[in-house]
């Protein structure tokens, strides 16, 4: 089976290099993930502080 070519994608890896690419997948994954563990922390402290002092 013949790999079919995307033009978008190969103008893209032209363009940038797969490297740069696959900084961006990894830094937008970082993102995500320090996003999370903002969200996580702020919706877990008021539960934690009503534990202890409510």
């Amino acid at each position: 089976m013949k790999e079919e070519r995307i033009p978008g994608k190969e103008a893209l890896v032209a363009r940038w290099g797969t490297r740069a690419i696959k900084r961006w997948i990894t830094l937008i994954l970082w993102a995500f993930l320090f996003f999370l563990v903002v969200v996580l922390v702020v919706w877990s402290v008021p539960r934690i502080w009503a534990l202890f002092f409510g």
